[in-house]
């Protein structure tokens, strides 16, 4: 299934290791884009570098995408 995007203004992170690891990663973008003085809107999405199916758990790589705008002042 194709999806198509729009977005312009993202913040991104590589997670590597177990998806049911991600969770600190997305803490970790988190904290980042509020550092910064932004704020996450819509939903993420994961672009993955790698497949389960023949990677260990432990390999694995995933982008995190997640579009974000300006805080307001």
């Amino acid at each position: 299934m194709l999806e198509e995007l729009e977005e312009s203004l993202v913040a991104q992170i590589l997670h590597k290791g177990p998806y049911s690891e991600e969770g600190i990663t997305l803490a970790k973008l988190r904290a980042f884009i509020e550092k910064n003085d932004y704020v996450a809107i819509g939903v993420h999405h994961d672009i993955y570098l790698n497949s389960p199916h023949e990677t260990v758990p432990e390999d694995l790589k995933t982008i995190i995408h997640r579009p974000i705008k300006r805080a307001a002042i």
